[in-house]
This record gives C-alpha cells, sequence and structure tokens, in this order.
C-alpha cells in the first residue's frame, strides 16, 4: 500500500471556522447604591453580553462599562434593588477559533502473487476487506472508496510474480482549534537615538 496523491481544500469560511469555548454567566443581584461588580473571570474578547432585568440587553458604553483588564463592570446609575444582572461573556477556559481542511488521500493497493488465478482471489478479498472496514472509519468520519482496478504490468521480464493494484480514495474532514491568548500587558520601547 502507497500513498499515490494527496489534496486538500480550506472548508472554512473566509479561512477560519466559528469560535468556540464555554460561555460564562455571572449573576448579581442590584442594591440601588453598587454600581461595580466583579465578573468570575476576566472577560476574554469584547464580546459581552448583559442583561438587567433578565431579557432586556444593555449596551456597553452607553448603560456601562467594562474593564477588560481586571474584570470589572461599571454601570452608569446603580441598577435597582433586588434587580437581578446576568452578564454572558468568553472567558478564555477552551475559548479558540476552529479552521478545518477537508482532506483527499488517493491510495495504490497492490497485490502480488505467482499465479495469475489465485490473483483474483486475493484482490477480491482486499476488495472485501475495503467494504467491510467503510461502516467502521465513516462512524469516525473518514469516508473509504475502491475506485478502480487494474493488472500492473510485469518489470524486467518476471514471469514468476503477478500484481493487480487496486486504487482507494479516502476523503476525511481535520478541524484544529487555536485557542485564543489573553493580551495582559503591551511594553512599548522608545527607538534608541542614533548617533
Amino acid at each position: 500500500m502507497w500513498n499515490k496523491a494527496f489534496t486538500s481544500t480550506s472548508t472554512s469560511i473566509g479561512g477560519t471556522g466559528p469560535e468556540t469555548g464555554d460561555t460564562t454567566r455571572d449573576e448579581f443581584d442590584g442594591d440601588g447604591k453598587k454600581i461595580k461588580f466583579e465578573l468570575s473571570a476576566k472577560p476574554l474578547r469584547r464580546q459581552l453580553a448583559l442583561e438587567t432585568p433578565p431579557g432586556r440587553t444593555r449596551d456597553e458604553g452607553t448603560d456601562f462599562r467594562v474593564d477588560y483588564a481586571t474584570g470589572i463592570v461599571a454601570f452608569e446609575s446603580p441598577p435597582e434593588k433586588g434587580r437581578k444582572i446576568v452578564v454572558r461573556y468568553y472567558s478564555g477556559k477552551g475559548s479558540g477559533e476552529v479552521q478545518a481542511l477537508r482532506l483527499r488521500l488517493v491510495y495504490s493497493l497492490d497485490v502480488w502473487g505467482s499465479e495469475p488465478s489465485e490473483m483474483g482471489s486475493f484482490a477480491n478479498q482486499v476488495a472485501s476487506a475495503i467494504l467491510l472496514s467503510r461502516e467502521s472509519l465513516a462512524e469516525r468520519g473518514i469516508q473509504l472508496r475502491l475506485v478502480r482496478g487494474r493488472d500492473l504490468p510485469l518489470e524486467n521480464g518476471e514471469s514468476a510474480m503477478y500484481c493487480k493494484s487496486l486504487e482507494c480514495v479516502a476523503e476525511a474532514d481535520m478541524q484544529v482549534r487555536t485557542p485564543y491568548t489573553r493580551m495582559e500587558k503591551i511594553l512599548v520601547k522608545k527607538p534608541e537615538k542614533q548617533a
């Protein structure tokens, strides 16, 4: 068995796929005085949803501000006493972006034998094994097809060996998740003056 060809195609829209990860949900109770609330984790990206009361979305920059470095949500005016505050955001736990490829591999399975009559039997056994394995491979996301077979010509005048070559195509999707990392600090240095 040997790999004859290999191709891959990006299946992600625009080169990247959807975002993944767990959304963190924090709940607070307004007391009519407090305007700052500390989230249980620092938000990873500027994709934060805040509702108060639950079901009524508030606007960042108008109704509240977020210090993404400290994880503090500050309201313009204190939420009313007994008013529930719900905040949803990516905290970095398992968050990332998915990139996907469609892989297509072409394999040649060469079956050798010393008698022409046994070559048909061997080739049938190999084709049967391929067909029987298709279902278990499909459960793992791999599609396998037998696309053609042919007799290979004998080389160097060797008459004692015969070969049937079976060509198979295997296709599968591969996904790679790139985790988001938090940028904690940016240092900017002044360029040194040249003398």
